[in-house]
C-alpha cells in the first residue's frame, strides 16, 4: 500500500494540471493553484491550459494576476488566429531571451489540440514550409505599378503581391502588400547594387527579402548591356545572402 501511495504521489508530481481560462477570446487568464509570486526569470516553465474561447488573433495570457505576456507561435510570431481552439488543451512554454519580446518574457504555443501550428519560414529543402510560401512562379507580381510624372532618382514601387525566391528552383516566398521607394542617388538597399545609376540609360528593380527578420526591400542595377538575371542574390552586413 505504501509503495503504491509513493507511485501515484511521484506520477502526480510529473503530471501538469491544465488550468481553465477564466479570461476571453485573445486575451486569456489563468490562476494556479500555489499562485507564483513572480514570473520565472529563465526558460522552461511549462503550463497547460484549457481553452474556453478561440483566439482569432495575436493573443496574451495573464498567469496569477501578473501582468499579461504575448503568446507566441513556434516561429516566435504572434498568432494569427486559429491556434487555439476552443476545448483544445494547449501546451504553453514560458521563454526569456533577449530575441523575444525584448526579453520581457513570452509564451510560446508547444501545441495545442486540434490548433493549427506556426512554423518558422522553411530555409532548407527538407524543412516545412509555411503557407505563405507556396507561391507560383518567381518574379511573378499582381497589381504592380510606378509612376514619375517628372524627372526623379527616386520613385515608389507596389504590388498587391510579389513572389521572390532564392533560385529559379529554390524555396519561393509571397510578399503581400509591397512597396518600397528606389532611390537611384545611393547605394545599397533602396538604391544601386553598386556604383552610381547609368545615365539615361536603363535599370532593372529587384525585390529583396531576408527570411530570417522579414525584412523587404529593393535594389536597382546597371540592365543598359545585358538582360538582368532573374534572380539577384544581395550580401547583408554579416557578409550572408539574402533577398532574391
Amino acid at each position: 500500500m505504501i509503495a503504491n501511495l509513493a507511485t501515484a504521489v511521484a506520477v502526480s508530481a510529473r503530471q501538469n494540471p491544465v488550468l481553465t481560462d477564466t479570461g476571453a477570446a485573445n486575451a486569456y487568464v489563468v490562476v494556479n493553484l500555489s499562485a507564483f509570486s513572480a514570473y520565472p526569470s529563465v526558460s522552461g516553465l511549462i503550463i497547460d491550459v484549457g481553452i474556453v474561447n478561440a483566439n482569432t488573433g495575436a493573443s496574451t495570457l495573464n498567469v496569477d494576476g501578473l501582468g499579461t505576456k504575448p503568446i507566441l507561435g513556434l516561429g516566435l510570431q504572434p498568432l494569427q488566429g486559429g491556434e487555439l481552439i476552443v476545448k483544445g488543451v494547449a501546451c504553453l512554454m514560458y521563454v526569456v531571451t533577449s530575441t523575444v519580446n525584448s526579453g520581457n518574457g513570452a509564451w510560446i504555443v508547444m501545441e495545442c489540440t486540434g490548433g493549427a501550428q506556426q512554423i518558422a519560414p522553411g530555409l532548407q529543402s527538407g524543412h516545412a514550409i509555411q503557407f505563405g510560401q507556396l507561391t507560383g512562379l518567381v518574379g511573378s507580381m499582381r497589381n504592380a505599378k510606378m509612376s514619375v510624372t517628372a524627372a526623379s532618382a527616386s520613385a515608389t514601387f507596389t504590388a498587391d503581391q510579389v513572389v521572390v525566391g532564392t533560385a529559379l528552383n529554390g524555396l519561393e516566398y509571397l510578399l503581400p502588400s509591397y512597396s518600397q521607394t528606389i532611390n537611384l542617388a545611393i547605394t545599397g538597399a533602396g538604391g544601386t547594387d553598386t556604383g552610381a545609376a547609368p545615365v539615361s540609360r536603363y535599370v532593372a528593380l529587384y525585390a529583396i527579402y531576408k527570411p530570417s527578420t522579414g525584412a523587404t526591400s529593393i535594389l536597382a542595377t546597371n540592365a543598359t548591356i545585358a538582360v538582368a538575371p532573374t534572380i539577384f542574390r544581395v550580401a547583408d552586413n554579416g557578409g550572408k545572402s539574402f533577398g532574391y
